[in-house]
């Protein structure tokens, strides 16, 4: 039985999310919900050294130039100048709330464990037999069989944009402030009314794309907002906010999203079912006619074993003489090919072929007149 290390290598992310004091590093996205939520819990949207709004960063390509208060403005500088800018407030706090936590901002981006978690592990089970082939090799079959459980599957428990939780009243709130911009009537009710009114927009301006309408809201609270409810951020509610919200008693239709909430829950689970077959074998004669010339080299690790295999000549056409070579592959000079855990060496118009078998941590090889020692990793 093997057991995971996700514990260890997330629990940090835990406690950002639950801790209400203090100051801890966060990601956070600009695009597209355009406001970003700085150290001090202030929502910020634009660039105050360039006069530029966050939105008009968004989707610009970095060598791009937008409109600033002082004129033209390179979107990279820009994106520059609001890292300073975060950078200043962050400096600016020695201790206060921690707004990323789940009481502050009632979101949890970061991944939490859920109450009922447990270390993820792995039972790993197999039956086989080995059968002596000779005096040197050994042939084995195996049955595999790997169970995993208890991994960890992220879950937003308010399901932030779910369809099944699509809120009417922020979505025609989205769509029609998405319609007056183009001069259209804005939208009573859902239904015929809203479509006359996209119908409208479409018609009114070139290229109008669902994009518009998810810039103002008609998307999931993720995509919009960010992790962070809305409300948090200044902005209005999304169509798609997830299943909890909060009722202002003075004003019962004022409903505000909660933000995600994404939690580890181990119900994940993992299966492996193989058969592996394996031959083994070793000796000093692993090629047909192969001579040994080197023996048992301590530079090679634990076991390691050295065999320079010389291969017998023979006559060529012409009563020349020949040597069959058994490299792998054509080559030049010193040349290694590895084929599973032997390593092949042969030199220039070399005579020799060589086969280092249980390889150590070295990797270097040098020749030496007719000769080639290797050693390879």
């Amino acid at each position: 039985m093997f057991f995971d290390n996700f514990l260890l290598q997330n629990a940090y992310q835990d406690r950002i999310s639950r801790l209400s004091q203090g100051q801890y590093s966060r990601s956070l996205t600009l695009c597209p919900a355009t406001t970003v939520l700085f150290p001090d819990g202030s929502p910020v949207s634009s660039v105050t050294a360039d006069g530029v709004s966050i939105a008009a960063l968004c989707g610009q390509p970095i060598g791009g130039t937008v409109s600033g208060t002082d004129g033209p403005v390179v979107v990279s500088d820009a994106i520059q100048h609001l890292q300073q800018q975060y950078l200043a407030a962050q400096a600016a706090l020695t201790g206060g709330p921690n707004v990323y936590s789940l009481s502050n901002s009632l979101a949890n981006f970061g991944g939490m464990l859920a109450p009922n978690f447990r270390t993820p592990r792995v039972v790993h089970m197999s039956a086989g037999m080995q059968r002596q082939l000779g005096e040197h090799s050994m042939f084995s079959i195996d049955y595999v069989r790997e169970i995993g459980t208890q991994y960890p599957l992220g879950i937003d428990t308010n399901h932030v944009g779910d369809a099944r939780h699509l809120d009417s009243v922020a979505a025609l709130a989205a769509i029609n402030a998405t319609v007056t911009r183009a001069g259209c009537l804005p939208a009573g009710s859902a239904g015929s009314e809203s479509q006359a009114a996209i119908q409208c927009y479409i018609n009114s301006v070139p290229g109008a794309s669902i994009v518009d309408f998810a810039r103002n809201g008609l998307d999931s609270g993720n995509a919009f907002c960010g992790p962070f409810p809305c409300s948090v951020l200044g902005l209005p509610e999304p169509a798609f906010g997830g299943i909890h919200s909060t009722v202002d008693p003075a004003d019962p239709t004022k409903v505000e999203h909660l933000g995600s909430n994404l939690m580890y829950f181990p119900t994940g689970r993992s299966k492996y079912v193989g058969v592996h077959a394996t031959f083994r074998t070793s000796g000093d004669r692993l090629a047909r006619g192969g001579r040994p010339l080197g023996a048992r080299n301590p530079a090679l690790g634990p076991g390691g074993l050295l065999y320079l295999f010389e291969v017998p000549k023979q006559r060529g056409s012409g009563g020349r003489q020949r040597r069959r070579f058994l490299n792998p592959e054509p080559g030049r000079g010193l040349h290694s090919s590895a084929r599973g855990p032997l390593r092949f060496f042969r030199s220039g118009p070399a005579q020799h072929v060589y086969f280092c078998s249980n390889i150590g941590p070295a990797a270097w090889a040098a020749a030496f007149h007719h000769y080639a020692v290797g050693f390879a990793a």
